[in-house]
């Protein structure tokens, strides 16, 4: 006899269950009875079921929908500073920043930059910086490059062994060192305002300004990159000039203030000025009139060191040129800045054979030579870099020793146009 309430065989002549003590009824009946328990009960189980699969399913998504708010938050903690999906790199950490006693080399001693071969995926990269302990933090789509930042630290001498073992593999094009160097923006001047075209503006008729308008004027489709410091895009001359401004206008304001009038901004605000500030009865006019500025400050990836000297890295460079000359369509990209430490120092010394500031100089412009080059091995080649041959205001300076103009590779040459100056001598 089969128990009704719990299923038990029991003796056909038992009254009560022995498994649960139950009275027990004839075994046709308790098996019919126990059919439509299990009837009643299959109900409330699938409930139960559909109910739990419902309650996993909107965890699942939850996770899902949440993870990538979650990544984007872990990057920015992590230091990362995205451009756009395809560009985007690593805050390196001043403390890794080292200066090289022998060389004289500033570099990162955790990092380099790897550019992939032709036929390599990211992923094959990855495998090469895994097999040396090493992750990507940061690349460029757009021409193959990497930061690849590692779990152990490198001398100088070590860190150039490790670029050589790793430029040996056959998914790797190149390798760089992430160089650090100071940049200086800032221009000492005393010439006045200009307001006047026929004298306090003599640099537009020097170079015959007037002329060019005559021949064309300048159009919003025209775009022009500006590699500075930072950008007062609400000055009332620049109204409507920029297309956009990398760290945004907010990013860049938010910490210092007003920085276009009375901070650091203020160089980049005037050589926006002095390219496209626009010609309507205020202020002065650029040579440019008419064009779209998209700027790029090279003080968003700079690095604080003692004094107060920002390090600029030679892998930021490379960030700024792409998103202006790839993403952003610019055919001229111009960089009043320079480099006064490396510039003076290899001027003073250039009838030595090798000086220790030399090194720095090297490693940097190779470097810049390296990306530049990526840029047109990716096919990215119409454009032009116009680059001060000297800002600091100083004689002895020569334009052979700027990174830029100690670059030797025929092709990235041709890309760049080292800028010099002139003296006004019109008579009070």
């Amino acid at each position: 006899m089969i128990c009704e309430h719990c299923g038990a065989k029991n003796r056909d002549d038992a009254r009560y269950c022995k498994s649960c003590g139950e009275s027990l009824v004839p075994r046709a009946g308790a098996e019919d009875a126990l059919a439509d328990k299990k009837q009643r009960n299959i109900v409330p189980t699938i409930r139960r079921i559909v109910c739990v699969t419902v309650v996993i399913a909107i965890v699942i998504a939850t996770v899902l929908c949440m993870r990538p708010h979650d990544e984007q938050e872990d990057q920015g903690s992590d230091g990362i500073v995205r451009v756009s999906d395809d560009l985007y790199y690593a805050q390196s950490d001043s403390a890794h920043i080292v200066t090289d006693g022998e060389s004289g080399v500033t570099y990162v001693d955790n990092e380099l930059i790897v550019y992939a071969a032709s036929a390599a995926s990211q992923e094959d990269v990855e495998t090469v910086a895994k097999r040396h302990g090493g992750e990507i933090v940061g690349k460029s789509a757009h021409t193959g490059s990497y930061q690849v930042r590692f779990d152990d630290t490198y001398s100088y001498s070590d860190i150039l062994a490790l670029s050589d073992e790793i430029e040996s593999d056959d998914m790797v094009e190149a390798v760089a060192r992430n160089v650090a160097a100071e940049v200086d923006c800032e221009l000492t001047t005393d010439d006045p305002v200009w307001s006047d075209i026929q004298e306090e503006s003599w640099g537009l008729r020097a170079i015959k300004a007037q002329e060019a308008w005559d021949l064309v004027t300048a159009n919003e489709s025209v775009r022009v990159g500006v590699m500075d410091d930072q950008f007062y895009v609400e000055h009332e001359d620049l109204e409507g000039v920029f297309g956009e401004v990398i760290p945004s206008y907010e990013q860049s304001f938010s910490a210092s203030g007003n920085l276009g009038i009375n901070g650091e901004g203020k160089h980049g605000t005037h050589v926006s000025g002095i390219i496209a500030a626009r010609s309507n009865d205020r202020g002065s006019v650029g040579v440019a009139n008419g064009c779209t500025l998209y700027g790029y400050s090279w003080i968003g990836g700079a690095v604080d060191k003692e004094g107060n000297a920002k390090l600029t890295l030679s892998y930021g460079m490379e960030v700024g040129w792409t998103y202006l000359i790839v993403e952003k369509g610019c055919r001229v990209v111009n960089m009043s800045l320079g480099f006064p430490e490396i510039q003076l120092e290899n001027s003073i010394n250039s009838a030595s054979v090798i000086p220790k500031e030399r090194r720095q100089l090297v490693e940097y412009s190779h470097s810049l030579e390296i990306a530049l080059r990526g840029l047109l091995r990716a096919g990215h080649d119409d454009f032009v870099i116009c680059k001060a041959a000297g800002n600091e205001g100083k004689k002895g300076g020569l334009a052979d020793f700027d990174p830029l103009g100690f670059i030797e590779d025929e092709g990235v040459k041709s890309r760049i146009i080292m800028v010099g100056s002139v003296s006004s001598y019109i008579d009070d």
